[in-house]
């Protein structure tokens, strides 16, 4: 009954590169824990840590510093990024700090939770039990971008692949309908369910999907990479002055905000939003049916998210650059005369939520009787204890040096003497 207890506990490491990630520890939080089960966050920077205590999550952080390097405008700067990845692998209070804090905290939990590809968990001891959960798209661009590694390509491909080998599981966030098999769980993308204003009049029976109403306000969110102000500056022309602003790197302007616990009940029944290609904006965007405009940076995973939703009626992509405020105008202005029916804003995020738990659940049952544990992993464990009769050197078998010495000096006396 102990050993149960103790494996009731998930350790779920978030990358705070995106928000998306932290958010699906936080919720997963709250419905694991309705079961019993106990979620410790980890995550990669104190912003991150920060993002989750306005959510009323806690989270702790870890120390070896592994991120990405992004520009003012969410575009991936790669050699500053690879630079910034190879001094986290070599440095020992880099990957190496990381890797023996997790064993560490992992000791007793069902299992630890890479969320998304954290390079610590791709070089997980054989004993942890790792649940790789990741986007379809993130993996995808992950692969290409080990691809241009040049001569280290090879071993990055390798890592990658051993370590989706060797996980307890692999849960793959993805927008397509494709079924799990033997070696992925997919998954809908997970997002909070909004909570419905109280009508006025008599309630009515089971959820009530949010219509058009006349208070709607257009609704921006930025993950915290978006930095240049002019980005801010054309999205304020394009929306006007009602703009419910959403992001931590644009905080300091007028009408935005580092983060708000409640942008999903905004999101739900905005006139326009206005988002970057992250899983959780689309996610949004195609669960609510909002008219969207989609922010596209020089982004490998997100370009891919948004050519997964190219094409929707409520759907317009915008490139960043140059004349960005007069296209943005076009794309609104171009929403605005296409009427999209909404569905109901609670039935796909609770369905969402549902499967996510089940597989959690069951997943955490699976652990109790896997037979693999961190135990010898464990930092206060690792010292070697020989066996019985492994307290001297291992010697090969068969007769002693003394003994082999003995027999070759009477070989050479018989040859001397005939």
């Amino acid at each position: 009954m102990l050993r149960r207890r103790m494996r009731d506990r998930i350790v779920y490491v978030a990358l705070a590169e995106a928000r998306g990630h932290l958010m699906r520890a936080h919720l997963l939080r709250e419905r694991l824990a309705a079961h019993g089960i106990a979620v410790e966050v980890v995550t990669t920077s104190a912003a991150g840590a920060r993002f989750l205590a306005a959510l009323g999550t806690s989270a702790e952080v870890l120390p070896g510093g592994a991120a990405l390097v992004f520009d003012g405008a969410h575009g991936l700067r790669r050699r500053a990024t690879t630079t910034a990845l190879l001094r986290y692998l070599a440095r020992p209070s880099g990957m190496r700090a990381d890797r023996a804090w997790l064993v560490a905290r992992a000791h007793d939990a069902a299992f630890v939770v890479s969320d998304s590809l954290h390079p610590a968990l791709l070089f997980a001891p054989p004993s942890l039990r790792v649940v790789q959960v990741f986007g379809e798209n993130i993996l995808r661009a992950t692969q290409a971008e080990l691809a241009g590694l040049g001569p280290l390509a090879p071993l990055g491909a390798r890592v990658l692949a051993r370590a989706m080998d060797r996980a307890f599981a692999r849960v793959e966030h993805r927008l397509g309908d494709e079924p799990t098999d033997d070696r992925v769980i997919r998954l809908p993308p997970i997002l909070p369910t909004p909570i419905l204003p109280t009508p006025r009049g008599p309630t009515p029976r089971g959820p009530t999907p949010r219509g058009l109403a006349g208070d709607e306000r257009p609704v921006a969110y930025l993950n915290p990479h978006f930095t240049d102000g002019r980005i801010a500056s054309a999205i304020e022309a394009a929306l006007g002055p009602d703009l419910h602003g959403v992001a931590e790197g644009l905080a300091a302007r007028p009408g935005w905000r580092a983060v708000d616990p409640s942008l999903v009940d905004r999101v739900a029944h905005a006139s326009v939003f206005v988002t970057g290609a992250g899983m959780g904006g689309v996610g949004m965007a195609r669960a609510f049916a909002v008219p969207t405009i989609v922010l596209l940076s020089d982004q490998p995973e997100q370009r891919a998210n948004a050519e997964q939703i190219r094409g929707l009626p409520h759907v317009r992509i915008v490139e960043l650059g140059d004349d960005l405020r007069v296209r943005l105008v076009a794309a609104v202005a171009s929403l605005r005369t296409e009427p999209v029916r909404r569905p109901d804003p609670i039935a796909a995020p609770r369905a969402s939520e549902a499967r996510w738990t089940e597989t959690f659940l069951q997943l955490v049952d699976r652990a109790r009787t896997d037979p693999r544990t961190t135990h010898d992993e464990h930092p206060r464990h690792a010292i070697h204890r020989p066996r019985p009769r492994d307290q001297q050197p291992r010697r090969r078998p068969g007769r002693s040096p003394r003994a082999r010495l003995a027999a070759s000096r009477a070989r050479l006396a018989a040859r001397a003497d005939p």
